[in-house]
């Protein structure tokens, strides 16, 4: 089963919390730079940013189907989600887009929504760009995103 939950009014209307809970460079080659920049963390998951920078021109319509069920062509990029559930299953998670700007051919610089189910003990993102050459993961620090929503979660050591 794949969660899809659409971007909600309130990550695009309102901040959430900042926080590093995804930071990830996916890509550095004096070519070619892939990363997550800013992260606001909501109750129903995680809004964040992907900034690619590169020397040659990218046409990124053609190259990004972000949203799209099929990538535009086998080499384009894609990006993905899963969550790991309490009891250890696993599932797909669609994200949301709801913001980009390819403002020149050589930078672009994209919102996405990464909807978390209430039990999700792990998080990842995956970015795939074979004609880039990039396959990389990133672990989502879902301990913080729980300690920011609701500091009364985690237990003091201390005070066991």
């Amino acid at each position: 089963m794949t969660v899809r939950r659409d971007v909600p009014h309130v990550a695009v209307d309102e901040p959430g919390i900042h926080a590093p809970v995804l930071k990830h460079v996916f890509a550095h080659t004096g070519d070619l730079v892939i990363a997550t920049t800013t992260c606001e963390v909501y109750p129903g998951g995680i809004a964040f940013r992907l900034l690619v920078l590169s020397k040659p021109p990218i046409d990124f319509a053609h190259e990004f189907a972000f949203g799209i069920e099929q990538r535009r062509h086998a080499g384009s990029l894609d990006l993905s989600g899963t969550a790991t559930l309490r009891g250890g299953s696993a599932q797909p998670v669609v994200l949301g887009v709801f913001g980009g700007d390819g403002s020149t051919s050589h930078r672009g610089d994209f919102r996405f929504w990464l909807p978390l189910p209430d039990d999700t003990v792990k998080a990842q993102v995956r970015l795939t760009w074979p004609t880039m050459r990039v396959d990389g993961t990133a672990e989502v620090d879902v301990h913080i995103f729980r300690l920011l929503l609701d500091p009364e979660s985690v237990r003091d050591p201390q005070r066991s």
